[in-house]
């Protein structure tokens, strides 16, 4: 099994260099693919703004939600649900914010990570949104 320092360097190559005090100073240079959006400026702003967009008005949606006073949000398995929800709302959020704040063109992994934010966290969201649904 490999080590997280493997995992973590596994697109990295380590290039030693000699001081002039006797010291190795390791340099960990990226050999792994990049990945780039083929978009113009404009149109990568707006799917930028997009998102950013969606995001807020989910977010916005799931606390009116969460706070309306009704017997189901006080329940104990719709709101187990709900709690679940929350928590599947995160990956969602962290993986807008990198994709907002992402250059151009940037490693193949984060990107591969930030889709997999997004996708997973959103699949989680919708499932149990239905299940607190059906349960309610």
């Amino acid at each position: 099994m490999k080590s997280f320092q493997e995992i973590l360097f596994k697109d990295f190559d380590v290039k030693k260099e000699v001081q002039k005090n006797g010291k190795v100073k390791r340099t960990y240079v990226y050999v792994g693919d990049y990945a780039a959006w083929n978009l113009k400026d404009e149109e990568l702003l707006r799917y930028k703004r997009l998102y950013v967009s969606a995001t807020v008005l989910l977010c916005l949606l799931f606390i009116w939600s969460a706070l309306q006073r009704v017997p189901l949000n006080s329940a104990r398995l719709p709101g187990g649900f709900l709690l679940l929800c929350l928590v599947s709302l995160l990956p969602i959020v962290m993986g807008v914010w990198q994709f907002v704040t992402a250059p151009k063109k940037m490693y193949k992994r984060d990107c591969l990570r930030m889709k997999d934010l997004v996708l997973w966290g959103s699949i989680l969201y919708l499932i149990f949104r239905v299940c607190g649904t059906v349960t309610g």
